[in-house]
Protein backbone atom coordinates (compact mmCIF):
# COMPACT_ATOMS: atom_id res chain seq x y z
CA UNK A 1 0.00 0.00 0.00
CA UNK A 2 1.28 3.44 -0.83
CA UNK A 3 1.37 5.93 2.05
CA UNK A 4 -0.19 8.77 -0.01
CA UNK A 5 -3.38 6.74 -0.51
CA UNK A 6 -3.60 5.36 3.00
CA UNK A 7 -5.60 7.32 5.61
CA UNK A 8 -4.23 7.95 9.07
CA UNK A 9 -7.43 6.63 10.72
CA UNK A 10 -9.01 3.42 9.38
CA UNK A 11 -12.44 1.85 9.85
CA UNK A 12 -12.28 -1.81 10.95
CA UNK A 13 -12.25 -4.14 7.95
CA UNK A 14 -10.83 -1.58 5.49
CA UNK A 15 -7.22 -2.25 4.57
CA UNK A 16 -6.84 -1.34 0.89
CA UNK A 17 -5.56 1.92 -0.60
CA UNK A 18 -8.03 4.73 -1.20
CA UNK A 19 -9.56 4.85 -4.65
CA UNK A 20 -10.34 8.24 -6.16
CA UNK A 21 -13.73 8.30 -7.93
CA UNK A 22 -15.99 11.04 -9.23
CA UNK A 23 -19.14 11.53 -7.19
CA UNK A 24 -21.43 10.95 -10.17
CA UNK A 25 -19.86 7.49 -10.62
CA UNK A 26 -21.14 6.51 -7.18
CA UNK A 27 -24.47 8.33 -6.87
CA UNK A 28 -27.24 8.77 -9.40
CA UNK A 29 -28.45 12.24 -10.27
CA UNK A 30 -31.74 13.44 -8.81
CA UNK A 31 -32.96 16.97 -9.33
CA UNK A 32 -35.54 18.85 -7.33
CA UNK A 33 -36.70 22.32 -6.33
CA UNK A 34 -36.15 24.95 -9.02
CA UNK A 35 -33.91 22.76 -11.18
CA UNK A 36 -36.30 19.92 -11.90
CA UNK A 37 -38.43 17.36 -10.13
CA UNK A 38 -37.83 13.99 -8.51
CA UNK A 39 -41.54 13.08 -8.55
CA UNK A 40 -41.25 10.56 -11.43
CA UNK A 41 -38.65 8.65 -9.40
CA UNK A 42 -40.72 8.18 -6.22
CA UNK A 43 -41.51 4.58 -5.26
CA UNK A 44 -43.13 2.86 -2.25
CA UNK A 45 -39.80 1.61 -0.93
CA UNK A 46 -36.14 2.15 -1.70
CA UNK A 47 -33.70 4.89 -0.73
CA UNK A 48 -35.02 7.54 1.65
CA UNK A 49 -35.40 10.89 -0.13
CA UNK A 50 -34.41 13.62 2.32
CA UNK A 51 -36.22 16.92 1.90
CA UNK A 52 -36.07 20.04 4.04
CA UNK A 53 -39.54 19.33 5.43
CA UNK A 54 -38.16 16.06 6.89
CA UNK A 55 -35.77 18.00 9.15
CA UNK A 56 -37.33 19.34 12.34
CA UNK A 57 -35.62 20.54 15.51
CA UNK A 58 -32.25 19.31 14.26
CA UNK A 59 -33.51 15.77 13.68
CA UNK A 60 -34.53 13.82 10.61
CA UNK A 61 -38.22 12.97 10.82
CA UNK A 62 -39.00 9.96 8.63
CA UNK A 63 -42.71 9.87 9.55
CA UNK A 64 -44.04 12.98 7.80
CA UNK A 65 -44.23 12.98 4.01
CA UNK A 66 -41.71 10.16 3.64
CA UNK A 67 -40.72 9.53 0.04
CA UNK A 68 -38.39 7.00 -1.50
CA UNK A 69 -36.67 7.00 -4.87
CA UNK A 70 -35.04 4.38 -7.04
Amino acid sequence: MSKDKQPEIRFPGFTEDWEERKLDEIFGKIRNAFVGTATPYYVDEGHFYLESNNVKDGRINRNDSVKYFV
